[in-house]
C-alpha cells in the first residue's frame, strides 16, 4: 500500500519522497458547508458532483431513488452511538402518552434514521402496521436547532429524537428533561 497525493505538482519538492507518488493532473478544490440534515445535503449532492456526509437514513434514500439515473455511490462507515428520544413533557412516559399537542423534533422526516427508528418504535408500541402512528407529531428541526427549542421550553417542540452531542448537553440541562 502507498500514499498518494493529490494536488499542484509545485505543492511538491522533487526532493520530497512523495513526489512520485503525486498525480499532477488532479486538482481538488474542497468547499466545507454546513447543512441542516440529510435532506438538504441529499440535495446537495444531486445538484452538484460532492462528497458529503449523512446518516444511514437519508443516504440509503438517495442511494435507492437514483439507481440508473444519478447513481449516487455511498461510502459508508456505521459507527454505533445512542440515539435517545428526549422530552419536556412530564407527562410521557411510553410512546403511547404523546398527544396531537406534542411535537417530536427530528433531522428530516420520513427519511432520518431518528425518523426510521422512531416508526420501528411506534410498530412495536401500536401493533403491526402501525409504523406511522407518530408520524403527524414528527416535524423537521436540525439537531442544535430541536436542542435550543426543547430546552426553551418556549417553542412547541415537547420531544427530540436526538443523537450526540446534542442529547448529553439536553440532558445535563436542570429543566425537566428525560429520555
Amino acid at each position: 500500500m502507498r500514499e498518494i497525493l493529490l494536488g499542484p505538482p509545485e505543492r511538491f519538492h522533487d526532493g520530497d519522497e512523495f513526489a512520485s507518488h503525486v498525480i499532477p493532473q488532479v486538482m481538488i478544490e474542497a468547499l466545507h458547508a454546513e447543512l441542516s440534515g440529510g435532506d438538504a445535503i441529499n440535495d446537495a449532492l444531486l445538484s452538484a458532483r460532492s462528497i458529503s456526509a449523512a446518516g444511514a437514513g437519508p443516504v440509503i434514500v438517495l442511494w435507492d431513488r437514483t439507481k440508473g439515473s444519478a447513481d449516487v455511490k455511498v461510502i459508508a462507515a456505521l459507527g454505533e452511538q445512542p440515539n435517545y428520544l428526549i422530552t419536556s413533557n412530564p407527562n410521557v412516559k411510553t410512546l403511547k402518552d404523546f398527544t396531537k399537542a406534542d411535537k417530536i423534533a427530528l433531522p428530516a422526516v420520513i427519511v432520518s434514521q431518528q425518523s426510521r427508528l422512531l416508526q420501528i418504535a411506534a410498530e412495536k408500541e401500536f401493533g403491526e402496521g402501525k409504523y406511522n402512528s407518530l408520524d403527524e407529531l414528527t416535524v423537521m428541526l436540525p439537531h442544535p436547532d430541536a436542542t435550543a427549542a426543547l430546552l426553551s421550553g418556549s417553542s412547541s417542540i415537547t420531544a427530540h429524537f436526538s443523537n450526540p452531542p446534542f442529547q448529553e448537553q439536553a440532558l445535563q440541562n436542570p429543566k425537566s428533561i428525560r429520555s
